[in-house]
């Protein structure tokens, strides 16, 4: 996967506006939790999926919105009904 590079202004509470490029990249959703870390030698900040904090993902998308579990893995509404569809 290539680097995706976008410059982004903090705002006055600190926050910044992931891009929804990046984040679709990253399978990153809404109600994720991401570590921060900060390497003062490289001046470096960077962002992790916080994996014990995020929600089960669906196995097929990866999208955070699995509803069914099927042979202990959880499937999304939409990819199970595409599962549904293919059987037919």
């Amino acid at each position: 996967m290539q680097g995706v590079a976008v410059d982004r202004k903090i705002d006055e509470l600190g926050r910044i506006i992931l891009p929804k490029d990046i984040r679709q990249r990253a399978n990153w959703e809404t109600g994720d939790s991401l570590s921060v870390s900060y390497d003062q030698e490289t001046q470096t900040a960077t962002l992790k999926l916080n994996e014990k904090c995020a929600g089960p993902k669906c196995a097929i998308c990866g999208k955070s919105e699995s509803k069914c579990v099927v042979n202990e893995r959880d499937i999304c509404a939409s990819c199970l009904e595409g599962i549904k569809t293919a059987e037919l």
